[in-house]
């Protein structure tokens, strides 16, 4: 557990972070907002999270964005990637897993060959230069290239499996099931 500062507007401050509190008013440094603010309404908690400087798996990170906010998980963002590019990153991944959380909450357990982590390290990718623009979608010619590279039976550029012509969704359906399937899908 660490302690925690939550702000009016819901935004969550760690202790750990550049913070005081001075004549009854918290000082904060707001990694999202950017530079130092001051507010007299705010409440101390603790909330469970990871060290800051924990190397997280995306899924993880998105998950406590949606939880604690970007100001929280831009920490661990940053972890992953430049900070000048984490929030894209954070905000392309929370969309992706938004639009398919229904599917990948479920692989837990149900999926034999991925965990819900496992999928969305390997499969979630988003095209760079649409999510600059606030567009967040799946990049599927990625997701087609990593197909081909991680089974020798896929060929992506002539769309068969073991020699039998097939869409990738087919593909997906038949090598790693349904869930998998409809989570690539649903990310479109």
């Amino acid at each position: 557990m660490i302690k925690a500062y939550k702000l009016k507007d819901g935004t969550i401050i760690p202790v750990t972070w550049n913070s005081t509190i001075r004549s009854g008013k918290l000082e904060y440094w707001n990694p999202v907002g950017g530079g130092y603010k001051k507010t007299k309404v705010f409440e101390s908690v603790e909330i469970d999270i990871p060290e800051m400087d924990a190397a997280l798996p995306w899924l993880q990170i998105v998950k406590i964005n949606l939880e604690y906010g970007e100001s929280v998980a831009k920490v661990y963002a940053e972890n992953k990637v430049a900070g000048i590019v984490c929030l894209p990153y954070l905000r392309a991944y929370t969309a992706l897993y938004q639009k398919a959380s229904e599917f990948i909450d479920q692989m837990d357990g149900k999926q034999t060959f991925f965990t819900g982590e496992e999928f969305f390290e390997k499969f979630a990718v988003f095209d760079y230069f649409l999510a600059m623009g606030g567009v967040y979608t799946l990049d599927i010619t990625k997701v087609d290239d990593i197909l081909d590279k991680i089974d020798e039976d896929y060929d992506a550029e002539k769309c068969t499996y073991q020699g039998k012509n097939v869409s990738m969704q087919e593909y997906l359906e038949i090598k790693y099931g349904k869930l998998a399937s409809e989570a690539v899908s649903a990310m479109i």
